[in-house]
């Protein structure tokens, strides 16, 4: 049935607007509206882009998407989202379409153009002690010299992290694109758009305004990464607690005296004996009280929270229904959701979800982050299940001790399938490609949206479009 009323989402308008060029055979060239950052073996080839939100984009949707927000018809906000899911409105609609029918017709619109930098090796020779790292650009040439071990690549607020091959006491750094050190310091804990977390606070770049000296928080955010781009701040003056956003914007002020990471949208606080289940506006969707001479608190992921009784029983709480459940020795996953050890003979675990509902039985369960589980099932049997309750990958007596090869916040994870094959799934049960790696000693990671497959004997780098598997850049070190 026809519903003309209905709206539609980003992802759902990207699709329609793509299929309408690739029809029509007006479709503007990406070589016209981008710089391109490879040598590609064709220049029209679509690009993925590592969106901070790509875990919510539809495998349909994935190519239009990166499409138009390669041509300028689509915007990401400050923390680098393109929110695929979020309704359009008939002005939106309309300026969308006018930007493409801009680009059809040959006008440049509203061209993306940022330069992207690539971590690159410099070697002496094969010898590991002897590899440096820069960072080069889409022509090859040197933008920050070689210097760094481990760097990482640039965030969407354009900095990045890395480690002297001095290996002093200080040897971790924050440096942004022009090659400037921020910080040096024994650890870094996170770095979370323009929000460091160093190992003695939280600090705001490029100001380096200290927001936080909590070490607590600090250790907090090393146990559960943030999520929905917030991060929970404890100010030093009045030892009260608000949320600062990964662009470096106060979201909510300081006013509770304690709060919890978000996710789903959806945060726990707590003010005094009350607590609150919060939305990213600070808006109060429910009041709640837990009775603290029965239970501590441990933490809160979204409406999930882990609490213990005090005779030593882990408890699951949501905050959302008020239901309670056991979980007995039991960690929170970065979902909200809960790995918990059988008691009665500690082989056995499960992973439920957020409502105490069991998604998986097995001998061991790693929560391996994006959105995916490890389940070492009881019958040797080996799967990977994503927080949508799906299956991707499944084999029986794999030699395979542990899958996960790398993740990318674009929504993507690379997994070894078996022993000489990387897989390309999303959260949503997906797998996009196999991709044959060209050696066995192999190092697969992904930066700026391309898989990266380095062979650890002569450090080449192969790059890759996860989405279609096809090599777009081969380096040589």
């Amino acid at each position: 049935m026809f519903y003309p009323n209905a709206t539609v989402t980003r992802q759902e308008s990207a699709k329609m607007l793509f299929s309408i060029v690739t029809i029509s055979k007006r479709m503007p060239q990406i070589k016209q509206y981008f710089k391109l950052q490879m040598k590609w073996p064709n220049e029209d080839e679509i690009f993925p882009q590592d969106f901070s939100d790509g875990i919510y984009i539809f495998s349909w949707a994935r190519e239009a998407v990166n499409y138009l927000y390669r041509i300028g018809v689509f915007n990401i906000d400050s923390n680098g989202c393109i929110e695929p899911n979020r309704k359009l409105t008939r002005e939106e609609a309309i300026i969308t379409i006018l930007r493409l029918y801009s680009a059809a017709i040959g006008e440049r619109g509203n061209p993306i153009s940022e330069e992207t930098f690539y971590p690159y090796p410099f070697v002496n020779n094969v010898a590991n002690s002897d590899v440096l790292w820069g960072y080069i650009d889409s022509k090859g040439n040197w933008r920050i010299q070689p210097k760094f071990h481990e760097p990482s690549g640039f965030n969407m607020q354009g900095y990045a992290t890395a480690q002297s091959p001095l290996y002093l006491k200080d040897s971790y750094m924050v440096f942004d694109k022009s090659g400037k050190i921020y910080f040096k310091f024994q650890r870094i804990v996170g770095l979370y758009g323009k929000l460091a977390i160093v190992d003695n606070g939280i600090y705001l770049l490029p100001q380096k305004k200290k927001l936080s000296s909590d070490t607590d928080a600090v250790s907090t955010v090393l146990i559960y990464p943030q999520g929905d781009y917030m991060l929970p701040i404890k100010d030093d003056k009045t030892n009260l607690y608000g949320y600062y956003s990964f662009d470096g914007k106060k979201m909510i002020n300081f006013y509770y005296d304690r709060a919890y990471a978000f996710h789903g949208g959806k945060a726990v606080v707590k003010k005094k004996e009350n607590y609150y289940l919060i939305n990213k506006t600070g808006k109060v969707l429910r009041l709640f009280k837990i009775d603290e001479k029965k239970y501590n608190v441990r933490y809160f992921i979204g409406e999930s929270g882990l609490l213990s009784s005090k005779n030593g029983q882990d408890i699951g709480y949501n905050a959302k229904t008020d239901a309670y459940f056991k979980v007995p020795q039991s960690t929170l996953t970065e979902d909200g959701w809960f790995i918990v050890t059988d008691t009665t003979d500690w082989k056995s675990k499960k992973l439920l979800d957020a409502n105490g509902n069991t998604v998986a039985l097995g001998k061991n369960i790693v929560d391996l982050g994006n959105g995916f589980y490890q389940v070492w099932a009881n019958n040797d049997e080996r799967f990977i299940v994503t927080n949508l309750k799906k299956v991707v990958i499944q084999r029986k007596n794999s030699k395979i001790l542990n899958w996960i090869s790398s993740r990318g916040s674009g929504g993507l994870a690379a997994f070894y399938s078996s022993e000489d094959t990387i897989t390309i799934v999303d959260a949503f049960g997906t797998v996009f490609v196999n991709i044959r790696l060209p050696f066995k000693n192999c190092k697969v990671d992904f930066v700026n949206g391309l898989l990266r497959i380095i062979d650890t004997n002569n450090f080449l780098q192969y790059y890759y479009n996860p989405i279609n598997g096809k090599r777009v850049l081969k380096v040589n070190p």
